[in-house]
């Protein structure tokens, strides 16, 4: 718990600190690019990610995984080995697949994205690849080996960069200077990696597949590679879905709406980074169910503190955050908030689920997961509009988290606590509380947050409101 919540404070109060920074950045690029181009950014955005599953993502999974492990154990040559190898795969095919989109450009421009989308756009979207795809691995690399100092270093200075270059190339070339920061940061962000590796910076080498350690990464990369197309193609098809039956200024709302959940999940991030590496460590039931409940703790706490308003002030959100042409997506912004704290909830399963190295039923569920993704939509998103996106997101949560916490129960004895289950009944309860206040007056909202504040308080138990004490008091003396 101590050590959790330690990487918690130090990574959240960072984002916290930088999230001002993003709003400004989101703010001006409403003004300038709007929905539309949000729009054309989530286009290429998925046809490029697609690809990205080929050249680091397949990879940076298994990365976390045995890096952790390994790390845990001093192995340090092992870690050394792994780093080396994922980084040198990674930009072998990372080259050989840039050849490809420049080689084939017309041909994919009209086939595969949008005959309307400019050669310029998808040229810099194309460059920054190689980028992208070494960034997966360093981030894993650096979540195994809990480098969470370096990672802030990285956190801050990426962002504080990526505004300045977003103001300064969209003031001088408009659209075009948009996507010009999409490349500019991919490469500065790399750069920042290697420069916070020291002595451990990846070595470039032709790799030796019979390598047994190797074997063993590519055993966990090959399935993550066929998960990986699976998503890449069912979120594919499903932006096709959107721009068939609603309109390009959807896609970029529902681009909108995940940025700003991104922004209020911002502690659950921050607890993944330290989580998913323990849970891939060789550990004790006991362990494993103690740690699994903590995280259930905070990361459902800490919703309450967030989610909550974040629902009953939407629409000032939303046009704090954008501009009036996205306050359309104000009435419905609720469902998107509802699906990301049910997804922290099943993200905590599913950590456990890859440290125990369970691939097969982790398989299956996500399998399912993403045909949802692709068959609800198609069927009722010209209903519902993007709303239905947002449903969606939710009962794939909750297919997977079920599945898979029952899977954990029944198997490995690892389970939600009933202290848990309360909260995130509790947790539940409040939110969908919001909704019936969300188009009421701003003192009723007011009334209702406060009142969950206090059910916060009195869910904290006397031992955790202690430690919770102790540690405050510990920074304070330090500083």
């Amino acid at each position: 718990m101590k050590d959790l919540l330690k990487s918690t404070v130090k990574i959240g109060s960072t984002e916290i600190a930088l999230i001002i920074v993003g709003v400004l950045k989101n703010k001006y690029l409403a003004v300038t690019v709007g929905p539309e181009g949000y729009g054309l950014f989530s286009i290429l955005d998925s046809f490029f990610g697609f690809f990205l599953i080929f050249a680091g993502g397949w990879l940076s999974t298994p990365v976390m995984r045995y890096v952790s492990d390994y790390r845990s154990r001093d192995k340090q040559n092992e870690v050394r080995q792994i780093l080396n190898f994922a980084f040198s795969i990674t930009l072998f095919t990372s080259l050989f697949f840039i050849s490809v989109f420049f080689i084939f450009s017309d041909f994919i421009i009209n086939t595969f994205i949008d005959r309307d989308v400019s050669f310029q756009y998808y040229a810099l979207f194309a460059a920054s690849f190689l980028g992208t795809s070494l960034n997966s691995i360093m981030q894993a690399y650096f979540q195994g080996m809990l480098m969470v100092n370096e990672t802030i270093y990285r956190k801050i200075v990426l962002r504080l960069f990526d505004v300045i270059s977003a103001v300064v190339l969209v003031l001088l070339f408009g659209l075009t200077g948009f996507f010009i920061n999409v490349l500019v940061i991919a490469f500065f962000g790399l750069f920042i990696f290697l420069y916070k590796s020291n002595e451990n910076r990846p070595k470039i080498a032709w790799p030796d597949f019979k390598n047994e350690l190797y074997k063993k990464v590519m055993h966990f990369g090959s399935l993550n590679l066929f998960i990986g197309i699976f998503n890449l193609i069912s979120i594919h098809l499903q932006r096709i879905i959107v721009v068939r039956f609603l309109d390009m200024l959807s896609l970029g709302l529902y681009r909108a709406a995940s940025t700003f959940t991104n922004y209020l999940a911002l502690v659950g991030t921050s607890m993944q980074f330290m989580f998913n590496a323990k849970a891939s460590e060789t550990i004790s039931v006991d362990e494993r169910n103690k740690r699994l409940n903590d995280y259930i703790k905070v990361i459902v706490l800490s919703s309450i503190l967030l989610f909550v308003p974040g629902i009953l002030f939407s629409d000032t959100v939303i046009h704090t955050l954008y501009s009036k042409k996205f306050l359309q997506l104000g009435p419905i912004l609720y469902v998107f908030i509802i699906a990301q704290y049910l997804l922290n909830i099943q993200l905590g399963i599913q950590a456990n689920i890859v440290g125990l190295e369970r691939f097969k039923i982790y398989t299956i569920v996500t399998l399912i997961a993403y045909s949802l993704v692709i068959t609800i939509p198609y069927f009722f998103l010209k209903k519902y509009g993007i709303k239905i996106l947002g449903y969606t997101l939710i009962i794939t949560s909750i297919e997977q988290t079920f599945v898979l916490s029952l899977y954990l129960y029944l198997k490995e004895k690892v389970y939600f606590n009933k202290y848990s289950l309360l909260i995130i009944f509790i947790g539940l309860v409040l939110m969908l509380g919001s909704v019936f206040f969300v188009n009421t007056r701003i003192y009723y909202r007011l009334f209702f947050y406060i009142l969950s504040l206090v059910v916060f308080y009195f869910l904290i138990t006397k031992r955790d409101k202690e430690q919770i004490l102790v540690f405050v008091n510990t920074k304070l003396k330090k500083k």
